[in-house]
């Protein structure tokens, strides 16, 4: 966002439009700006609303994306997918099958649309909450810092492009 106006000065985006943003926040120690002052920056250099800038998750082995909840800033799973908690030895933290209950730990999920085997482990730490979110919208969500578990390095898109670029 810097760069842009250094380079642009202000940018605004016509009404009704959103930012997404995706990847990067794991892996960014001390560079990392809290949400609320990233959307802050954003809104102030596309002239947009701070509930029109949203986050996103998503890997390259899913079929689907989460993203934020204007509101609450969790992020929604797609209904078709089934995510789970493991704990530090790959165990369930919770039943397959419950619909309740805030669970921290290694993020997994079922997925039937696939290419690959369907049952994706991530090396993603998150708090999942399967009774949903406060918008009323059904399903599970998790809140909104997603880390690095312990003893993962960083991999994925948004690492891979900084290896690239030098950051």
């Amino acid at each position: 966002v810097d760069k842009i106006i250094e380079e642009n000065g202000k940018l605004p985006l016509g009404d009704g439009s959103r930012i997404i943003c995706g990847g990067g926040w794991k892996s960014s120690g001390d560079q990392q700006i809290p949400r609320n002052e990233l959307a802050k920056k954003i809104g102030s250099t596309f002239r947009l609303r701070e509930m029109n800038i949203l986050d996103a998750y998503t890997m390259a082995e899913a079929n689907w994306i989460s993203i934020e909840c204007p509101e609450h800033h969790n992020k929604h799973f797609s209904s078709r997918m089934k995510p789970v908690i493991l704990d530090d030895k790959n165990k369930l933290k919770h039943s397959f099958y419950a619909t309740e209950g805030v669970y921290e730990g290694r993020l997994a999920f079922f997925d039937p649309s696939s290419s690959y085997f369907g049952f994706i482990t991530t090396g993603d730490n998150v708090s999942l909450d399967l009774g949903g979110c406060d918008c009323g919208r059904p399903g599970p969500v998790f809140k909104p810092l997603v880390k690095r578990c312990e003893g993962e390095g960083a991999k994925g898109c948004a690492a891979a492009l900084g290896r690239l670029i030098g950051s």
